[in-house]
Parts: C-alpha cells; structure tokens; sequence
C-alpha cells in the first residue's frame, strides 16, 4: 500500500490538556488513567541543578529543561539518576514518563502503579509544586495538526492508499519512540532499539481508498517516516535480563 510523504505534525508542547495542580506526586491510578503518560512539571530557580534522582520510576522518563532534552532514564537498565546543568536563570522542569507496561507476575504486581511512585530530588532538594497532565492518548480529536515540520515529542497525521482489502505490516524502522493509530484504532508501540521493526494491520480494520494514520514520537524529526511492507521484520534482540 502507498503511504502517503506528507506529514501534518502537532508539537504534544502545543497540545498538553489542563493540568492538575499538586503538592505532591500522583501515578496514573490516583488519576484514574490506565495507561500512555504523565508529564511532570515543576519550575527550577537560578542555581539549581545537579543530580535529578527519581525514585520509583514506572517506567521510563525523558527530562527536559525549558522543553529541551537533557536525558533519558529507563527502569528496564536500574537507571534513576541524571546530572542537571546550573541553571542560570529561572527555568522548568518536566519529566515525560510512560507506562511501558505493567508486570502481571509475582509479588511485583502488587507494585505496579505507574508514573513516580516514589519521590523527585533535584540536587539534593524535592519540589514543592507539580503540575500534572493526564495523558492517556485515548482520544486524539482534540489535536491541531499544522503542515510544518516537528521536532521532539510529536503526533504525525499522515494517510494511506489502500486498493483491494488485505493485511498488511508497518515499517517502523524510520520512527524512533511510540505508538500508532490506524483509523482511530490504537495500532501498536515502536521503539527503534527492536527486534520487532513491523506493526501487524489487519485488513478489516483498512477501508478502500484513504486511511487515516497518526503516530506519536517522543523523540520525532521531520525525517519520521512510515511504509507499508508486506512481511513482518524482526532483528536481534539487545538485551538480556535473568
């Protein structure tokens, strides 16, 4: 099948819903959402930086400073601490955390509420002040998509030609972090790190003509790009856990 270059984008920056005001921090459960992300919020003063130490991380956060990467942090590889710049000026802090999925297994399962379920420091200090934003991405209506390129954590709204009904497989080997929809159906989850490189699209979930696809990347450049490819693709796997 064609799909088609041309990208609409919204920047997820442009499109946070009304957050929740909190002095303390709140998972997913608290806010009665099941699963994708929270965003964290909380301001920096001149000065502060250092180690940024996240306890209970579930599951894996990317950091920004005044919406600008400084890092990643991901409990699949044990890793809760980052090192801050000095902040030479009044400045916000977010830390984008996603559900990657919950344990179903042990006593672990009695653990696994999602978001920070543990406390923040920032060198040495915990915020006072969080705003919280509910983002369970089970409704993309609200999006305003813009024909201009986008960088970082984006939606993409692109289309699909689709001429005699058949399953076909999504190449997500020019994407990097995320999820898909097709036709408002939630597709799946890519990341670049594999093995698994192909979305499985049923094809009664396809309609002849157009179809519609959007697809969030945390960590998008306008070189995000999907194809359609008629077999499944899998590489090695890059990591071992006993």
């Amino acid at each position: 099948y064609s799909i088609s270059s041309r990208l609409e984008t919204a920047s997820l920056w442009r499109n946070l819903p009304k957050p929740i005001d909190s002095k303390t921090l709140l998972t997913m459960e608290d806010l009665d959402q099941s699963y994708g992300y929270l965003l964290y919020r909380t301001g920096l003063d001149e000065g502060d930086g250092g180690d940024l130490v996240l306890d209970g991380l579930h599951d894996y956060a990317q950091v920004y400073i005044d919406q600008k990467l400084v890092g990643t942090l991901d409990r699949r590889l044990d890793t809760s601490r980052l090192t801050l710049p000095v902040m030479k000026r009044a400045g916000t802090l977010d830390i984008l955390v996603e559900n990657s999925g919950r344990v179903n297994y042990t006593k672990a399962i009695l653990t696994e509420r999602k978001g920070l379920t543990g406390t923040v420091t920032v060198g040495g200090k915990t915020p006072k002040y969080w705003e919280i934003y509910s983002l369970p991405m089970d409704d993309l209506t609200k999006l305003r998509f813009l024909p201009e390129p986008c960088e970082g954590p984006c939606f993409y709204r692109t289309s699909m030609a689709v001429f005699g009904m058949a399953d076909t497989f999504l190449d997500t080997r020019g994407v990097n972090k995320g999820e898909v929809w097709v036709n408002k159906q939630p597709l799946g989850r890519f990341w670049s790190i594999g093995p698994q490189y192909t979305l499985f699209t049923p094809g009664p979930w396809l309609n002849q003509g157009r179809n519609d696809i959007i697809f969030f990347d945390l960590l998008g450049t306008p070189a995000d790009v999907l194809k359609s490819v008629i077999k499944p693709m899998f590489g090695p796997a890059t990591a071992q856990r006993d």
